[in-house]
């Protein structure tokens, strides 16, 4: 089932949302997958958007955002002011994006300072109107975040780290969000948006990570 833009704007709000339009502006226009795709199209049922609505009522962080298909090595080449994507090393060519389209993400810090398989089981009990949530793409929420910050102005995932299933250099598994204790080399660089680490760190680090949630569309499951 679908929704149309219109209805998921005045459903959500137009604040919760970004639109291909509004992607295509503030990436300068480049959907690496091609111009026309299914992704096109809102491929969420109106209640699952109503649902959504309603957990944003007692906190929850749903938007819809239209994700433009580049990937993590892609958007470090894009020199956004003020953050820092990660640079050739570490394997980041081998994650594959998912294909461009509309995508629900909640940005609420969830499931705070506990290992990744118990966050996994946590996971595994959520659902919303019978549709899985599973961990947000590290891909598609790095992305997100500096597009809803400069086109709606909203500070997204910060001060933690969104825990992502994505695996480079062997065993280390990317984290996304803004750096709980920036540096100075981030003054010089801009802020430190996507790192990747030991699936067993310090129990310093685990007091940082948490998980953004999303809902993938019928087509992409």
């Amino acid at each position: 089932m679908t929704t149309s833009l219109f209805r998921a704007q005045r459903i959500l709000g137009e604040k919760r949302v970004i639109t291909k339009e509004q992607n295509l502006s503030f990436w300068k226009g480049e959907i690496v997958w091609g111009t026309e795709t299914p992704g096109d199209l809102v491929l969420y049922p109106e209640e699952t958007l109503w649902q959504c609505a309603e957990e944003n009522s007692h906190g929850a962080l749903w938007s819809l955002y239209y994700y433009s298909g580049q990937s993590l090595y892609k958007l470090d080449k894009k020199a956004i002011k003020g953050f820092n994507y990660p640079q050739g090393e570490w394997g980041w060519q081998s994650i594959v994006p998912l294909a461009p389209g509309y995508y629900l993400i909640n940005f609420f810090k969830s499931f705070p300072g506990i290992s990744w398989e118990d966050q996994e089981e946590e996971l595994n009990k959520l659902t919303l109107n019978q549709a899985e949530i599973v961990r947000a793409n590290s891909t598609i929420l790095a992305e997100a975040i500096v597009t809803f910050e400069f086109v709606h102005e909203q500070k997204l995932v910060r001060g933690w780290r969104s825990w992502g299933s994505e695996v480079v250099d062997s065993d280390n598994l990317v984290i996304v969000g803004i750096d709980p204790k920036p540096g100075p080399w981030d003054i010089v660089y801009g802020l430190s948006i996507v790192d990747a680490i030991p699936r067993f760190p310090s129990t310093e680090t685990l007091g940082e990570l948490a998980v953004a949630t999303m809902i993938l569309p019928d087509l992409v499951k």
